[in-house]
C-alpha cells in the first residue's frame, strides 16, 4: 500500500540487488530519507527526495521507474493539450463551482415557513448564487436576528457549496401570551442618556421621552402604584436612548514592517466525513521567526453533499523585520482604516445620528477621532427581593 502523501506529490520506485539492501537501507536511514522497502529488494521513495536517494545510491547498480502517483500522471498529460486541457477546465469549473452558494438548508423552525426565511436570508445578502467571498456569515445573522421579531438565534455554516442555515424560533404559551418571569424587578439605565422612547410591557414607566437619565436610574418601576393594585411585579420593556460617544486612534509615525522571506508547506491533512487523517508533516526548526497560516479547501465529489472532502494545509511563513516610516498620506489612510474598524464595532447595536471626523498629526504621528451621536436600547434588567 503506497502511502497517500506519495500518490498526491509523486513517487519513485527504485530496484536493487537483494545482497544491497541492507546497505542501501543503512544510508537512507543517515541521510533521513523516508522510503518503504519490498520483500524483493524495490524501494518506494518520494519524489522530493529522489536526488537524495541517486545519493545514497552511488556506486550501487539500480533501475528506477518514471514518476508515479498524481504528479506522474500530471508530467504525463502536461504536453497534450487536448487532454491537459480538458483536465485543466473539469478542476476549473469544480474549483468555481464550489465558490458559490447552490443550495440553502433551513432547520429548526416550526412556525414560520423556510419560504419566510428564505426572502429574510435574500435581503440579508444571502440567496443561491451568490459568492461566498462576498458573504460575512456574523454580518447576515445580526441582520436577520435585527428584521426578524420571530427568531432568537441564528447560526450559518458552510459544507461545500451548501449553506446550512440554524434558527431557533421565540417561544410563547397560550397564543400571544408571552411567559412571566417570577421574582421582581425594574428596568435601569445602563449609560447616560436622553430618552428617546419607551414601551412598557410590565411595571411602570418613571421618565418620558425627552428625560436625561444618568446611569443606573431606574426607568420602569416594578413597584406598583396603589391605583395599580399595589404590590410587585418584573419589570419588563424598551427604553430607547440619545447618547454621544468618542472614539480615537493614534498611529506612530515608525513602525516594523515583515517582509515575507520563505513559505513553505507545513502539513497537510485530509478530512472525509468525519474522519482525519495526516497526510504530510514536515519537521525542523527554523532559524528566523515564522508565522504559521492555516488554508482550508472543500469540495464535494460526485454531486451535492456526497463524498465531501476538506484538505486543510498549514504554511510556515519566514519573513523578517525591518524599521520603516510612514508618509502623512499613508498615516492618514492606515488611521482611517482602523478609526472605520472601531466604529462600527461600537455601532453594532445601535443607529447613527450624526458623526464628526477629526485629525491632527503630532510630534511622533497621526491622531484621528470620531465624535459619534446614536440611539440604542438602554434598558438593563436589576432584580430585587420584596420585603
Amino acid at each position: 500500500m503506497v502511502r497517500i502523501d506519495c500518490l498526491i506529490f509523486g513517487y519513485r520506485k527504485i530496484k536493487i540487488p537483494k545482497d544491497a539492501v541492507a546497505k542501501v537501507t543503512t544510508r537512507f536511514l543517515h541521510m533521513g530519507v523516508s522510503v518503504k522497502i519490498s520483500s524483493d529488494g524495490e524501494f518506494t521513495v518520494r519524489e522530493r527526495d529522489r536526488e537524495k536517494a541517486h545519493t545514497a545510491l552511488s556506486g550501487i547498480e539500480y533501475t528506477e521507474s518514471e514518476c508515479l502517483g498524481l504528479l506522474g500522471a500530471y508530467k504525463k498529460i502536461k504536453n497534450k493539450p487536448l487532454v491537459f486541457s480538458a483536465v485543466a477546465v473539469c478542476m476549473l469549473f469544480s474549483s468555481l463551482s464550489s465558490c458559490v452558494v447552490w443550495d440553502v438548508r433551513i432547520d429548526g423552525n416550526e412556525r414560520i415557513t423556510d419560504a419566510q426565511i428564505a426572502l429574510e436570508l435574500e435581503g440579508a445578502g444571502l440567496s443561491v448564487g451568490a459568492p461566498w467571498w462576498q458573504l460575512d456569515r456574523s454580518k447576515i445573522e445580526a441582520t436577520l436576528l435585527r428584521n426578524s421579531s420571530e427568531i432568537s438565534w441564528v447560526n450559518i455554516n458552510r459544507r461545500g457549496s451548501v449553506a446550512y442555515v440554524s434558527v431557533a424560533e421565540k417561544h410563547t404559551t397560550d397564543g400571544d401570551k408571552s411567559v412571566v418571569p417570577s421574582g421582581y424587578a425594574n428596568v435601569v439605565a445602563r449609560a447616560d442618556c436622553v430618552i428617546e422612547e419607551i414601551t412598557v410591557k410590565r411595571g411602570v414607566a418613571t421618565v418620558k421621552q425627552g428625560d436625561t437619565v444618568k446611569k443606573g436610574d431606574v426607568l420602569i418601576s416594578g413597584v406598583l402604584p396603589a391605583e395599580a393594585g399595589g404590590g410587585f411585579c418584573y419589570a419588563e420593556g424598551c427604553v430607547i436612548g440619545r447618547m454621544s460617544d468618542t472614539i480615537g486612534v493614534t498611529v506612530e509615525r515608525s513602525y516594523v514592517k515583515k517582509s515575507e522571506k520563505s513559505k513553505k508547506i507545513a502539513s497537510v491533512d485530509l478530512k472525509i466525513f468525519n474522519f482525519s487523517a495526516n497526510i504530510f508533516k514536515s519537521y525542523g526548526n527554523s532559524d528566523t521567526e515564522c508565522d504559521i497560516i492555516k488554508e482550508i479547501k472543500t469540495f464535494s465529489l460526485f454531486g451535492k453533499a456526497l463524498l465531501p472532502l476538506e484538505i486543510s494545509i498549514d504554511y510556515a511563513t519566514e519573513y523578517s523585520k525591518e524599521a520603516c516610516e510612514y508618509t502623512d498620506s499613508e498615516m492618514v489612510s492606515v488611521a482611517s482604516a482602523r478609526l472605520t474598524m472601531l466604529t462600527d464595532l461600537a455601532l453594532t447595536h445601535a443607529d447613527l445620528l450624526k458623526i464628526r471626523t477629526s485629525g491632527h498629526f503630532t510630534d511622533t504621528g497621526y491622531v484621528m477621532s470620531n465624535e459619534l451621536v446614536f440611539t440604542a436600547d438602554v434598558s438593563s434588567t436589576l432584580e430585587f427581593a420584596s420585603e
